[in-house]
């Protein structure tokens, strides 16, 4: 059966013809065309992936180092752990002594000079403070706050942060004398 723009088998045709294009044939309606599909070609995908993995190679070592932040953190925990050591000497109403060491990077608080009786921090164990692998102490440092929690020193003394390869990060704490006052020196 012919459609309606289609001409009868034997007579005139009525009209322009709208063509194969509009869906419609002698032989019935045809499939209208899918429109383009939309979305990423798989040479796009892997183009992509590529590049994100010469950044990755070329970006990440560089935030595998310790980073400024970290430094910087390690810094201020250093600082609070100093203030918390004069704070606990005041506040026992006893000398306080500290003992910082280089080549493992860690602080203790101790009763005695020599360290044989460490002080419980306030999380149960006996290190204060652990720096991060990869940083270190410039040098060991020994000295005590007193009851008032002045400290041992006569003259100002630096705690200096250095990278695992002795390199100075620029991060210090500086502990004033006779007050013990102690503040961060930044890069």
């Amino acid at each position: 059966m012919p459609c309606a723009h289609c001409p009868p088998p034997n007579g005139p045709r009525p009209g322009p013809h709208p063509g194969p294009r509009a869906g419609l044939c002698a032989a019935g309606p045809t499939r209208p065309r899918r429109p383009a599909a939309r979305g990423f070609t798989l040479v796009e995908l892997v183009v992509v992936m590529v590049l994100l993995g010469v950044l990755a190679a070329v970006a990440g070592p560089r935030f595998a180092g310790t980073s400024p932040f970290t430094q910087r953190r390690q810094a201020d925990m250093l600082l609070s752990t100093l203030r918390l050591a004069q704070s606990t000497a005041v506040a026992r109403r006893a000398t306080v002594h500290v003992k910082a060491v280089a080549s493992t990077g860690r602080l203790d608080l101790c009763a005695d000079a020599g360290c044989a009786t460490p002080i419980t921090n306030p999380e149960g164990g006996s290190g204060w403070l652990q720096l991060d692998a990869s940083l270190r102490f410039a040098a060991d440092a020994t000295w005590s706050y007193d009851a008032a929690g002045a400290p041992s020193f006569a003259t100002a003394t630096t705690l200096a942060l250095s990278d695992s390869g002795g390199t100075p990060t620029g991060f210090a704490v500086r502990i004033e004398p006779y007050s013990g006052h102690a503040r961060l020196q930044t890069p």
